[in-house]
């Protein structure tokens, strides 16, 4: 059973893996971390494409019957809480400047919230 489990994580983990030629189009988690920090623009942009990434990922895992791998138990924290520790997350690896923002955001949620 864990192994079908785990089988599972990895399936709806590659949902979100981009291959190199959209990794070239898509919005960096260095490029994100600009607008995190509200340094290359505002903080609006990144709450929104944060809430965007893990609304695609809620609906996924409902329409696809896919396991949930990200559990948010209440009270949440804020989103500005958990965009900060996104953000210090991110740096802490800088092997992640240039995978998706996307990739990053679900990896760290997956980290911060498990199932």
């Amino acid at each position: 059973m864990k192994n079908k489990t785990m089988l599972s994580v990895a399936f709806a983990l590659s949902l979100f893996t981009v291959s190199g030629a959209q990794a070239e189009e898509a919005i960096s988690t260095d490029e994100m971390l600009t607008y995190c920090e509200g340094t290359g623009g505002s903080g609006v942009t990144c709450e929104i494409y944060a809430q965007a990434v893990y609304d695609t990922y809620r609906v996924l895992v409902a329409t696809a019957e896919l396991p949930r791998i990200i559990c948010v138990k209440q009270p949440a924290p804020s989103r500005d809480t958990v965009i900060k520790e996104y953000v210090t997350w991110a740096k802490a690896d800088a092997q992640l400047a240039n995978v998706p923002a996307a990739q990053t955001m679900l990896r760290f949620l997956t980290q911060r919230f498990p199932c």
